[in-house]
């Protein structure tokens, strides 16, 4: 039996990436949701689930007012919880629309990769100015993807039909 300290790796999870945000801006984010932030809410931002009437057995009442102020708090309770379901439902629909604000700005300023085949197969027709389909050994449906792909680039590409099908694509213009 050995008794030799076990020895763990350190882990470093640190990405030194670009898509983090300055400490200021999410700090001027949160400034939105000033309800949120548990230094700002009583009790640290606990709640509690029921109307608090532990208060009123310390004040002198009759029975009948006893009673007539645990409905009034447990009414003003009601009210409090109806209040922060709207808050929070207004919270998640900013919180919402601002994600995907920023999801598009992320997707926009991503460069968009070309595939290497979109690559190739502009090169093939850029050279010649046709492409027959024929030479094309993978599915006719992946070639009609990268048409589309292409034509999405701003290539004019049209098809050269022969009865009903496709037999070449020409290019018309390049951007």
């Amino acid at each position: 039996m050995s008794f030799n300290e076990p020895y763990f790796a350190p882990i470093n999870n640190y990405s030194n990436t670009n898509k983090g945000m300055p400490v200021d801006a999410v700090e001027a984010w949160l400034d939105q949701f000033p309800q949120k932030r548990a230094e700002n809410k009583p009790n640290g931002g606990i709640i509690r689930s029921v109307a608090d009437t532990s208060r009123l057995d310390l004040r002198e009442m009759s029975p009948k007012e006893r009673k007539v102020a645990r409905a009034k708090a447990q009414r003003e309770h009601k009210e409090a919880l109806k209040n922060l379901a709207k808050q929070e439902a207004q919270d998640a629909k900013k919180i919402a629309k601002q994600l995907t604000k920023w999801k598009k700005e992320e997707r926009a300023s991503e460069p968009k990769k070309m595939s290497k085949s979109l690559q190739w197969f502009l090169n093939e027709i850029q050279a010649k100015g046709i492409f027959e389909v024929s030479d094309f050994d993978l599915s006719k449906v992946y070639l009609q993807k990268l048409v589309r792909e292409a034509r999405k680039l701003g290539y004019q590409i049209e098809p050269v039909r022969k009865s009903i099908a496709i037999v070449r694509y020409r290019l018309i213009d390049t951007q």
